[in-house]
């Protein structure tokens, strides 16, 4: 590692935080796909029989994509 002084935010390095946002933004975009997927197919708008597949099956596609 070099000895070069890292430009910190609240007393860390800010690599760190920069990580830690990343996986704030990973963890909020999954929320929404498991709670907002799920609610989105089973409106009708995309028919339970798409492509001969049930709800639970077109759900579980979608996330394992």
């Amino acid at each position: 590692m070099s000895n070069q002084s890292q430009t910190t935010v609240f007393g860390v390095d800010q690599r760190i935080v920069a990580l830690g946002f990343a996986r704030m933004a990973d963890a909020m975009g999954n929320s929404f796909l498991i709670v907002v997927l799920p609610l989105y197919i089973a409106s009708n708008y995309v028919h339970g029989t798409f492509f001969g597949f049930t709800e639970s099956m077109i759900t579980g596609l979608v996330i394992g994509l």
